[in-house]
């Protein structure tokens, strides 16, 4: 009786390993940097920053960076876009939970305070198609009020100012 057999070769496991400097895979235009791999994206998520910095109120802080990464920091909003081919409304949608996370300095909000935000923002910053439903009766109020309540779920104890 003859017997096949497999020979596995086991070597060290690979791991990731961040890079000793991200500039070598980000590309940036002023304040803004996606992975380099997302350049092409890099004039329409500055569009859509330029949007929100214009547009908020001025007692909402922005940050002085905006940087695509699974980590936000003090000193920037981090935002994820998945891949390079996102259009406009999903790169709103990132900057806006980007900006969010950022503004209560990742905070645990409970998703029914947060996620008709993040859709709120998002709609300001590239409008879609259709007003998201959570977030239809807000829309039809003041510009003052709406940012107020966007502003509501801010943590006291952080302060970004």
């Amino acid at each position: 009786m003859a017997v096949a057999g497999v020979v596995l070769a086991m070597g060290p496991a690979l791991r990731w390993a961040e890079p000793a400097s991200l500039s070598s895979v980000r590309t940036c235009s002023g304040s803004v940097c996606v992975w380099r791999d997302h350049a092409r994206t890099l004039d329409h998520v500055r569009e859509v920053v330029d949007t929100l910095e214009a547009e908020r109120p001025d007692w909402l802080a922005t940050p002085p960076r905006w940087q695509e990464t699974r980590i936000a920091s003090q000193d920037a909003a981090g935002f994820y876009l998945g891949n390079p081919n996102v259009d406009d409304v999903e790169i709103a949608d990132a900057i806006a939970q980007g900006y969010l996370a950022w503004l209560t300095c990742d905070a645990d909000l409970d998703a029914r305070d947060a996620i008709p935000r993040e859709h709120w923002l998002s709609a300001q910053l590239a409008p879609p198609t259709q007003t998201p439903p959570q977030v239809s009766e807000v829309t039809q109020w003041p510009a003052q009020r709406q940012w107020s309540w966007f502003g509501s779920v801010i943590p006291t104890t952080c302060d970004r100012s």
